[in-house]
């Protein structure tokens, strides 16, 4: 395991801040091809006839690239320099959006496995280098902000579907701009992305052993999120919704995001951290019961996914601030990989599994991600209860 060097330790301030701008407008415009894809490939195979569980088969491949790739992307970044590599991920994930207008759906799994690599690569290297350039005392609050502006792309992403529609190349090449757009702020960025050195290893049996409310925060997150990008549209279309609504769901969760993101932060800081991913655990029961509860109302349906995916989406990044607070240095950085392999792992598992239950009923999409939420409920109330009653941080 390696990590990403402080960049520059004398920085002036401006530089610093001006790093760190471009590394979140990357990661933000990234995310918006990102979401508006997801969002276009699950809409197009549904039209085409394919189940729910095909379409979650296909989705997790680029989990399945995530999982696999995220091990070797600092190896890569000795090789090419993170400004490089940047440059060839963001290049190949455009390349591939635009094979994607021009590929049979049947080989879309291929393309899927590409892109997912790619993308590994821009949010490992993009979340190393925003950690790298921001200053201690307020690494938490650029973390938050890192968060709700990448929130404001994935919301974008599907918002843009409505502009460009969903049939013909013309979402694709528009995907494909907004990520080649990336490669600006990459550029303006010039020396001040980080480098690359040997660190020390933190294998992932004792992560788990040491944090598990923030790994598995990471591991139930993963499939909630991605399940929101591939399946929620899906769902709308079953309830004889338009697919305008589907992609409107998404930009709910999104925006949901975008809102709820740095209030849990804060509440992170000013209270317990543990309590707080109670919370968003129980949110997550409390929307999927929601969810069922709504049926086919648009506007309460939107409202149920608006609330869902924002206070939702305080297991990741108050999961991150937990693993801030336990391992420094070297460990942090391994720690953050491992949390990205984890995240991954759910993207993996998570639309294969919830589409399978979806095709065996509409329900079993908020009942599997209800049956989540709880085990992670009942996971956080025992830890919570064990601090409180030793005394100790677990």
């Amino acid at each position: 395991m390696t990590e990403l060097a402080q960049p520059n330790i004398g920085q002036p301030p401006l530089s610093r801040t001006a790093t760190l701008v471009a590394a979140i407008a990357t990661i933000t415009l990234v995310g918006v091809g990102l979401s508006l894809s997801v969002a276009l490939l699950a809409i197009r195979m549904e039209e085409a006839g394919y189940s729910s569980a095909a379409i979650g088969l296909s989705t997790s491949v680029s989990g399945l690239a995530n999982v696999i790739g995220a091990p070797i992307v600092p190896r890569l970044a000795r090789m090419f320099g993170v400004q490089g590599l940047l440059y060839i991920a963001i290049g190949v994930g455009a390349i591939t959006l635009l094979a994607f207008s021009a590929t049979p759906i049947g080989l879309w799994i291929a393309l899927r496995f590409v892109f997912g690599a790619a993308l590994a690569i821009l949010f490992v290297m993009s979340e190393f280098w925003i950690v790298s350039a921001s200053p201690a005392q307020r690494r938490g609050l650029i973390t938050g902000i890192y968060a709700t502006c990448l929130a404001l792309g994935f919301a974008a992403g599907p918002a843009i579907l409505g502009l460009t529609g969903t049939s013909g190349s013309l979402p694709f090449w528009t995907g494909a701009a907004l990520m080649l757009l990336g490669l600006v702020p990459v550029a303006v960025a010039g020396r001040s992305t980080p480098a690359v050195e040997k660190s020390a290893k933190l294998s992932l049996l004792v992560l788990i052993r040491t944090v598990p409310l923030a790994t598995a925060a990471a591991f139930v997150f993963g499939v909630f999120e991605t399940a929101s990008m591939s399946l929620f549209p899906v769902y709308a279309l079953r309830l004889d919704l338009s697919a305008g609504v589907g992609a409107a769901l998404i930009s709910c969760a999104a925006l949901g995001n975008v809102v709820f993101q740095i209030p849990l932060g804060l509440a992170g800081d000013r209270l317990s951290r543990r309590v707080v991913l109670l919370f968003c655990g129980l949110s997550g029961v409390l929307g999927a019961l929601g969810m069922m509860l709504v049926g086919s109302n648009v506007v309460a349906l939107c409202l149920v996914v608006f609330l869902w995916g924002g206070l939702t989406a305080g297991l990741y990044t108050v999961g991150l601030a937990l693993i801030g607070d336990r391992f420094k240095g070297a460990e942090l950085a391994a720690a953050s990989g491992a949390v990205v392999m984890l995240y991954s792992v759910g993207l993996v598992v998570g639309p294969p599994v919830l589409g399978q239950l979806m095709d065996w009923r509409l329900s079993g999409l908020p009942l599997g991600l209800l049956t989540l939420f709880a085990l992670y409920v009942v996971l956080a109330s025992y830890k919570l209860l064990k601090t409180r009653w030793s005394g100790r941080e677990t």
